[in-house]
């Protein structure tokens, strides 16, 4: 599919409390305007303690920074013990929409990710506008801590096979 699925805007889409930390997550566009050769996941770790260190940044990262690479809508959870999962919808210009994500654990070296895991590639082409002209993605996307095990989970979409041939665009579907 040549034409862009709707990454919306740069703004923090995801953010927990762990510990006295607020962990964030979002993406950001490579270059900051004009057609976007690359979108990245951003993540940030922040001193949520009341007082003037409030909002300091503790660490931060990026997943991605590769030109042709897209990696957006990311959510966030973090457990008691400060490991990460950061789950995300991931495309390039040869692959179609799959589901990804990033854990840390805390013994991992600051301001990095372990590697990335594709965990459900993408079957097939997905444009689906609503006859908008924009095709919206991302919105069943979700990062949690299970407040009964500690566990981490992530629920991402990935392009999945067609009702039928694409076009026409309303055969496209989006798993989860």
């Amino acid at each position: 599919e040549t034409r862009k699925l709707a990454a919306n805007d740069a703004r923090i889409s995801s953010a927990v409390m762990m510990n006295g930390k607020i962990w964030a997550a979002h993406h950001i566009a490579f270059p900051s305007s004009g057609t976007p050769t690359s979108i990245d996941v951003q993540w940030w770790q922040l001193d949520g303690a009341s007082g003037g260190g409030f909002g300091a940044v503790l660490q931060r990262g990026r997943v991605g920074s590769a030109t042709g690479q897209y990696k957006w809508f990311p959510g966030i959870a973090v457990n008691k013990n400060e490991d990460v999962i950061i789950g995300y919808s991931a495309s390039s210009p040869s692959t179609r929409v799959s589901a990804a994500y990033v854990t840390r654990q805390a013994t991992t070296p600051a301001n990095t990710t372990d590697d990335e895991f594709i965990y459900h590639a993408g079957e097939d082409r997905y444009w689906k506008d609503f006859s908008s002209g924009r095709a919206r993605w991302g919105d069943y996307t979700h990062s949690a801590l299970d407040p009964v095990d500690n566990s981490l989970w992530t629920i991402q979409q990935y392009a999945s096979t067609g009702a039928g041939p694409i076009p026409p665009d309303n055969n496209s579907r989006s798993g989860v």
